[in-house]
């Protein structure tokens, strides 16, 4: 009877742990990011953002059901002239989506596909040990492999925090086990001590669902604020219509892009940006599907300007073989 009893227990908690609730990529969650650039003296421009990423509805591709992962933006772009010219900041905002995320019902694993025609690929595993690689891949420095193991508790449930550097306090590289990439979620930018500018670092502020908020360490050591909806809604100076029907093709391209704008768009102005904060590009868009030429590759930003106002800032990505 003992062993009946022991067995039983056994396999209940086999059980438990099977169902356990691990993902929380479901209808209503919410991330917040704030993106950096480092500094250094003398460097004339600086750029920042804030990214909301919320799943809202469903769709079906291919017979497979997705979430629909939406994105705005918040840039700022601040010029720090020479003592004692006062710095500036240039606000303009952005929007993306939907992209497509789905959770395995049987592994701790999500998958995402860009966009409708794209493959689908794995985003996270959230069953790594110690000396696995993440997924996702940073654009420099070595930090997608699991170097140590630490937990959170959130909505009554312990998740696994998976490090890929145990030298940064608060903890700021890695994944946690069903929220996703303390430096990003679609993309990883890891946080380090920067020798020099220029150097884009992503963080996770806070993550939202059900009336939860977890709160990120490094949030919580530089007492920042999960930032509420109302801080992704474009001003009343900028021209919301029209702002989902901006886009630069092909992204990534071989510096050979177009950028389409709606049709009462024309007439306003092309600023491209690269990762310095330098304008490599000014041009005036004459056309609906304005056509540009990049030489150099590298990651761009871009801002859309209408009256003197931003109306539209996104990014692009030139790799020439």
């Amino acid at each position: 009877m003992k062993e009946r009893i022991i067995f039983m227990f056994l396999v209940f908690m086999v059980f438990e742990a099977k169902t356990q609730h691990r993902h929380f990529f479901e209808e209503g969650a919410r991330w917040v990011y704030v993106t950096e650039e480092s500094y250094e003296p003398g460097q004339l421009n600086v750029y920042s953002n804030l990214e909301e990423y919320t799943l809202r509805g469903d769709t079906v591709l291919q017979g497979v059901l997705y979430k629909k992962l939406y994105k705005r933006i918040v840039h700022y772009y601040t010029v720090k002239p020479p003592f004692p010219h006062p710095s500036t900041t240039t606000t303009g905002y952005g929007q993306e989506g939907p992209f497509f995320i789905r959770a395995d019902e049987n592994e701790p694993l999500i998958y995402y596909k860009e966009h409708v025609d794209s493959i689908e690929k794995i985003l996270y595993r959230f069953d790594l040990k110690i000396g696995d690689t993440l997924s996702l891949f940073p654009d420099y420095g070595k930090f997608n492999v699991v170097q140590k193991k630490d937990s959170i508790t959130f909505s009554g449930v312990t998740l696994s925090m998976l490090l890929t550097d145990t030298l940064q306090l608060p903890q700021t590289n890695g994944i946690i086990e069903g929220i996703g990439g303390l430096n990003g979620l679609l993309d990883i930018y890891p946080y380090f001590p920067a020798i020099s500018g220029g150097i884009l670092m992503k963080q996770l502020i806070c993550f939202r669902f059900q009336g939860e908020t977890y709160m990120s360490p490094f949030a919580e050591f530089s007492m920042r604020d999960c930032y509420d909806e109302n801080t992704f809604i474009v001003s009343a100076e900028d021209v919301l219509a029209g702002r989902n029907d901006v886009t630069v093709f092909p992204n990534p391209g071989q510096g050979q892009m177009t950028v389409v704008i709606p049709e009462h768009w024309k007439g306003g102005e092309l600023f491209v940006y690269n990762t310095g904060g330098l304008c490599v590009l000014s041009e005036k868009l004459t056309s609906a599907g304005h056509e540009i030429s990049m030489k150099k590759n590298g990651l761009y930003f871009y801002h859309i300007r209408l009256g003197g106002q931003n109306v539209f800032s996104g990014k692009f990505v030139v790799s020439a073989p």
